[in-house]
């Protein structure tokens, strides 16, 4: 009887501990669960809303990233190639080299005659002088010569309209001056015509 009784007691005593951690697993498990949605759940919610996950085949738009934002930076960038361009033109056109006044002389160049180009029966006898860097590789008397053949090729392609015009006087004399500053890299200041007579 004695024996029965300590071999059963052997045997409760084997399953109870298993039993025991079995329970012990379960109560710590619901346990830490209900920790974990009852304060790190919400402590997430108020951080902020969850991204929602990516859908294949659809690609979310960045602010300021839409076909039309995308129009304008090419439209930006567009005028701002054109203002380059413009900038570029200006820049490209003879400017006048400053020099120093005392440095500045004058000039007369021998008197043009040529006819224009229309009305071809016309004749044109001009007049002038430049303005010129003394200081210049150029002397004066090549200077001169040079300018009275730029004027009189010049001379022949006007047409009675271009001398005739109001402000035609004020063209002439900007053209001549872009074609002697460049042709003299700058030395030549200023072409100022002084008589113009059409027969």
């Amino acid at each position: 009887m004695a024996g029965k009784a300590s071999k059963d007691d052997s045997k409760g005593g084997g399953i109870m501990p298993v039993v025991l951690a079995a329970i012990a697993t379960l109560v710590l498990g619901f346990g830490g669960g209900f920790v974990i949605s009852s304060v790190v759940a919400p402590q997430a919610a108020s951080d902020g809303e969850v991204a929602p996950a990516p859908v294949a085949g659809l690609e979310t738009a960045k602010p300021g990233s839409t076909e039309h934002g995308k129009g304008d930076e090419q439209k930006t960038s567009g005028e701002g190639s054109e203002e380059m361009s413009a900038q570029n033109s200006t820049d490209d056109e003879e400017q006048p080299v400053s020099i120093d006044p005392a440095d500045i002389a004058f000039a007369a160049f021998p008197p043009v005659v040529t006819n224009i180009k229309e009305p071809s029966g016309v004749w044109l006898r001009l007049e002038g002088g430049i303005t010129f860097a003394k200081s210049g590789e150029k002397k004066v008397e090549v200077l001169t010569a040079e300018v009275a053949q730029q004027v009189l090729h010049y001379a022949r392609t006007l047409k009675m309209t271009d001398i005739s015009s109001p402000d035609g006087l004020r063209f002439i004399q900007e053209d001549l001056n872009v074609i002697s500053r460049a042709s003299s890299e700058g030395q030549i200041q200023n072409v100022l015509i002084t008589g113009l007579i059409l027969e």
